[in-house]
């Protein structure tokens, strides 16, 4: 129990040490800021998905919208999507809801 526990307190000072530009994920922001709403929070969740009918595979991003504008129905989610087309070197995005 003693070295696993030396083990885990080893392993977990290695990774605080560690500076976040050497993970091993590196992500890198294709939208701008909130797409273009800064009262999106943050991205809720993400699906690529192909339509029925259509051959083209989207990327869906849910968004926690938190307008306090207090105009009905400015509150809640937004829905974006892209299929990987840029314009000037930005991916272009769709909002869908």
């Amino acid at each position: 129990m003693t070295i696993l526990i030396t083990a885990i307190s080893i392993i977990s000072m290695i990774a605080l040490a560690t500076p976040a530009s050497a993970a091993l994920w590196q992500w890198e922001q294709v939208s701008e800021e909130g797409f273009g709403d800064l009262t999106n929070d943050y991205a809720w969740s993400m699906i690529t998905y192909t339509p029925p009918g259509e051959i083209t595979e989207y990327l869906y991003v849910g968004t926690l919208n938190n307008d306090l504008s207090g105009v009905p129905g400015e509150k809640g989610c937004e829905v974006y999507r892209t299929n990987g087309t840029m314009d000037g070197g930005n991916y272009v995005w769709e909002e869908v809801v």
